[in-house]
């Protein structure tokens, strides 16, 4: 496991990238199912960063109310002196945030899970309430 402490700084640039809400007629009378999965994914990498983008969606199956889709971007900078101690080619990023314990990911995840209360709140019905962790 790579530890993110000896490789990137403290604290990360965030910003949010995108959101996408759809109404979806709710004159249907079956039974929905909610669905809530993340991504993560590498943006871009330079010689000064990693530039991530994690996003949440929120849907219901069958289709049914809304699709709600938050993406929030943000970059790791890497510590000059310890970069060239890792082939950066050869480890899995993704993997890397997802396995860490050290909560790097948690600010970013709560950030979307009260983003996405707020948002389906306005909806007139009861907000929806993600957790603050990884939805595969």
């Amino acid at each position: 496991m790579l530890n993110f402490e000896k490789y990137f700084y403290q604290g990360h640039d965030l910003v949010l990238k995108h959101i996408v809400y759809r109404c979806i007629d709710s004159s249907a009378s079956e039974e929905a199912k909610l669905i809530c999965r993340d991504k993560l994914e590498v943006e871009d990498t330079d010689e000064r960063r990693i530039n991530l983008i994690f996003t949440r969606v929120l849907k219901f199956e069958p289709s049914f109310l809304y699709e709600l889709t938050v993406s929030f971007g943000f970059s790791l900078f890497f510590v000059k002196e310890n970069m060239h101690e890792v082939n950066w080619n050869e480890i899995d990023i993704v993997k890397e945030l997802l396995d860490d314990q050290s909560g790097l990911l948690e600010n970013i995840m709560s950030r979307a899970s009260l983003l996405i209360s707020q948002i389906t709140s306005c909806s007139g019905y009861m907000p929806i309430i993600t957790p603050p962790v990884f939805m595969n």
